[in-house]
């Protein structure tokens, strides 16, 4: 096969990939294919066409933001294009920059492209990174099982051929059929999704009446057979003391424990996306978001901006549970989902609001969570408003 054939082969396969491993619902297995696209990085013949080769496997698996953002931000469809592919600026330059002529050297960067794209700079962009697929691969191996994952997109990668790639793909269909993965539940929690639709640029609005809507059609929802209940990210609307006193009051009316509600905390300048506690006795917030998405929530330069907390908590002891918290953005990257398993949580709780976007953003971040869940034999709670 000619070198100019091979490069447009190895293109379609990376989009292929990208779109199999990270937009299929169920089940989450299909994000094994993401295993494909370090190997296609090394085959490539210069640095160049191997950054195009795997930010097109990255694009691809993001493909649901063009539309997304269109609807997020009220824009243009093309405007959301431009934004998608700048988007994917840091992952080429990275990846491109990474590659290497000599072949033995190549093999050895592959971690470290798998690295750099988990951790910021280049890892707040890092979506669709295939360790993420290592759950699927050695359920309840923890940490052997990241390192073993590495270890088999090395393999891959040195003995690469098309051969290969029909085989996992073949695998990955057999086992999608076959096994039924079952990822654990918190006993006596519930999780709700929502339909909610907030509308254009909602972040930075705020709609008394209807968010007093909102919160009584949460209630309405909540099913006394549980003692915990956990609401998708920002439903919650602007959280204050009135919120407060009407959900104290509704749990003590309903004979249930406790909720987890995302809400907002408003500041003078911007607003932290958090999770709020509630029982009888009172509330508190006990996570604000650590990894904002950039631009659609985080953007500094605007006093409207959502806070980030890189680094800080993201385990917290409630209701006798240390729950590692994994909110929207959070769960397609690599970093915040390491930061949270070292803290050594004994359940995860993952909770987004996805309603401006397709469904192959959800299905990316639920079976992202439901991956690392496997990984560490971990328990999962979780809501999602679509």
């Amino acid at each position: 096969m000619s070198t100019k054939k091979h490069i447009y082969l190895n293109i379609i396969i990376a989009i292929i990939v990208g779109i199999g491993a990270w937009g299929v619902a169920e089940p989450g297995y299909f994000q094994v294919l993401s295993i494909i696209a370090p190997a296609l990085w090394f085959g490539m013949p210069n640095r160049w066409i191997a950054g195009t080769v795997y930010s097109v496997y990255t694009l691809a698996a993001s493909y649901g933001l063009i539309s997304g953002m269109a609807v997020y931000f009220d824009i243009p469809v093309l405007l959301s294009l431009l934004m998608w592919l700048i988007a994917a600026t840091p992952i080429f330059i990275a990846s491109a920059m990474l590659w290497h002529k000599n072949r033995y050297v190549r093999l050895c960067l592959i971690p470290i492209l798998l690295l750099v794209s988990s951790i910021p700079p280049v890892g707040l962009f890092g979506w669709a990174n295939p360790v993420t697929a290592a759950g699927w691969l050695f359920p309840g191996w923890a940490w052997y099982g990241l390192l073993s994952a590495v270890v088999l997109i090395l393999i891959i990668a040195w003995f690469q051929s098309y051969f290969m790639y029909s085989g996992i793909v073949f695998s990955v269909c057999i086992a999608a059929i076959l096994l039924q993965p079952n990822t654990m539940q918190i006993p006596a929690w519930k999780g709700y999704n929502t339909s909610f639709e907030y509308g254009a640029k909602s972040h930075a609005k705020r709609d008394l009446k209807e968010e007093f809507s909102r919160h009584k059609k949460l209630q309405r929802i909540l099913n006394t057979g549980f003692e915990y209940h956990l609401y998708p990210e920002s439903v919650g609307g602007v959280w204050n003391d009135f919120a407060s006193s009407d959900w104290q009051e509704k749990i003590k009316e309903s004979g249930t424990k406790g909720v987890l509600l995302g809400s907002h905390e408003q500041l003078k300048n911007g607003y932290n996306n958090v999770v709020v506690a509630i029982d009888d006795e009172g509330a508190r917030i006990v996570y604000r978001q650590r990894v904002p998405a950039p631009v659609g929530m985080w953007n500094p330069w605007s006093k409207d901006s959502a806070k980030a907390y890189w680094f800080d908590e993201s385990v917290v002891d409630v209701a006798g549970h240390r729950l590692g918290f994994l909110m929207c953005y959070e769960s397609l990257l690599v970093f915040p989902v390491i930061q949270t398993l070292l803290n050594k949580p004994d359940a995860l709780v993952s909770m987004a609001s996805t309603w401006w976007a397709p469904l192959s953003i959800h299905y990316a971040q639920k079976n992202s969570v439901h991956s690392w869940a496997r990984l560490f034999n971990l328990p999962v709670v979780e809501a999602y408003n679509l």
